[in-house]
């Protein structure tokens, strides 16, 4: 199954809808390792995240600086691991009384900084869904170039899994969405449905090419695979890596701390096009994102996007959010509630949300993960 379908269970791949807002997946899990980090460093999790997995200014410049923290701080040896124990339960009228339960969300994972070979590297394994697989490794070759390699969600704008939102896309050209007049398609504009191999090249102005860093960054995207769905998917097409390039993903954009502004652009060799741009804003303890896209190609045919979402986050363990989205038109409405419990090695979290579209009876998910 897509991860950017994974929090709702809507069984959908996503569209890149706003170009790096969308790329990067929305689910719950999937954060930075929150209890892992903890654990070597001593600090809460509310040190680097606003609220899990959103990361705050020190988390962005934690990872930014290959998760090291200042030379007197002291950092403690762990095993660098950690596991999300993940359950879901989606009712939708469509289902009638029943509730579908899943577990396959649940995973085991690290991230690290290798100094000998001078690797940033994220793994990530689905011992519930199995065939959910993930490695990727970023190589700073300058303090302005880097080079990123492997298979996961494409590293845009932001990292996949700590975006701003706490909601996740719904309706955006999938097969089967909420939304009964968005057009079927092919799994989207690049290949952020599901995983994909690729090699990656970024340029950033600032001090750092990691993700996160301040400064204007241009980067450019090309993928050996079109997208990756698990057993859970209920469709979609299986990963046919090869030695040729399935086309180019270009972006351009500027980080000024928790703001970002940017624009990108995809061309296909199956005769996909994109462009899009999109934005972040903070403001206190509300956080904006928003953008828009258009895309031609797949099955179908043209379609515009638009996104706008505000998160209220008035302490660590608590979080309101809601976003409005339109596909040609159609718009899809999202609110969520999200509760932790904990947060200083390990946190349980708790989130409600729930997608409505014109037509179309309200899905809602309910959410338990608990981070150790």
């Amino acid at each position: 199954m897509s991860r950017f379908g994974r929090l709702l269970r809507l069984r959908l791949p996503q569209l890149v809808a706003t170009g790096y807002v969308f790329l990067a997946t929305a689910s719950i899990s999937y954060g930075l390792g929150t209890p892992q980090f903890a654990r070597e460093t001593k600090l809460p999790c509310s040190s680097c995240h606003t609220h899990v997995p959103q990361l705050n200014a020190f988390g962005q410049k934690f990872f930014a600086n290959g998760f090291k923290l200042p030379k007197h701080h002291e950092m403690f040896k762990t095993i660098p691991v950690w596991v999300e124990a993940n359950a879901q339960g989606t009712t939708a009228p469509s289902q009638g009384p029943a509730v579908q339960v899943a577990y396959d969300d649940s995973v085991i994972g690290s991230n690290g900084y290798l100094d000998k070979v001078d690797v940033l590297y994220h793994a990530l394994y689905g011992p519930v869904g199995k065939d959910l697989f993930e490695l990727y490794g970023i190589h700073p070759v300058t303090d302005h170039l880097g080079l990123f390699a492997g298979k996961t969600v494409v590293m845009s704008q932001f990292d996949p899994g700590l975006d701003i939102s706490g909601t996740s896309l719904d309706a955006y050209m999938g097969p089967a969405g909420t939304n009964p007049n968005a057009p079927p398609t092919a799994m989207g504009p690049f290949s952020p449905g599901g995983t994909t191999t690729f090699v990656r090249g970024i340029f950033n102005t600032g001090s750092s090419p990691l993700p996160y860093a301040d400064g204007w960054h241009l980067a450019a995207t090309v993928p050996f695979a079109n997208e990756f769905t698990d057993s859970s998917g209920g469709g979609g097409p299986r990963a046919d890596l090869s030695s040729k390039a399935k086309g180019a993903f270009v972006e351009g954009y500027l980080r000024q701390g928790m703001n970002s502004y940017g624009i990108n652009m995809f061309s296909g060799a199956d005769g996909r096009r994109f462009l899009g741009s999109v934005a972040q804003k903070t403001v206190g303890p509300v956080y904006l994102q928003g953008g828009a896209a258009y895309a031609e190609g797949g099955l179908g045919g043209k379609t515009h996007v638009y996104s706008i979402s505000a998160d209220w986050i008035p302490k660590f363990d608590t979080a309101f959010a809601f976003r409005i989205d339109s596909q040609n038109g159609d718009l899809s409405y999202v609110p969520l509630v999200s509760y932790i419990v904990g947060g200083k090695e390990n946190a349980l979290q708790f989130q409600v949300e729930s997608a409505f579209s014109r037509g179309v009876g309200p899905t809602t998910t309910f959410t338990a993960v608990l981070r150790f």
